[in-house]
């Protein structure tokens, strides 16, 4: 039994068969084109960023001793941003106020400005560390 295919799939897959393979430059009408065939909505636009604030370091006039390290904390915890742009964003801030002279900051020091302990916030902070050095920009 052979299955008939219709004019506008034939086509469809005349017209990108020709385009020689330049998929990236065309994705975004291809995929428009193929929503269109299979008889799908296209994709929306893209909503714009979280209007949530990023949050801010608390004033460095008000700093408290850690204990366990010789690095200065802020009096007052920061909340831990859900996304991971903002997190760089702070992460970045705060090793830019450190005193480079004392220590250079590692990720459990980083980790302590978000509240008590917890391994997986200080890991998701190394690897923004590891990330930022690798790119240069520590």
């Amino acid at each position: 039994m052979t299955e008939t295919v219709s004019p506008a799939i034939e086509a469809f897959i005349t017209r990108w068969e020709n385009s020689g393979a330049a998929e990236r430059a065309n994705y975004q009408m291809f995929l428009s084109e193929l929503c269109d065939i299979l008889e799908v909505p296209r994709p929306g636009p893209c909503k714009p960023p979280s209007k949530a604030p990023i949050p801010t370091l608390p004033n460095q006039k008000s700093k408290i001793h850690n204990p366990q390290s010789s690095i200065p904390l802020p009096s007052s915890l920061l909340p831990w941003p859900d996304r991971l742009p903002e997190r760089v964003v702070l992460i970045r801030k705060l090793i830019a106020g450190y005193d480079k002279s004392i220590a250079a900051p590692d990720a459990e020091s980083l980790s302590a400005h978000f509240g008590r302990k917890n391994k997986k916030r200080t890991e998701q902070i190394q690897g923004i560390i590891e990330t930022l050095k690798d790119m240069g920009q520590l």
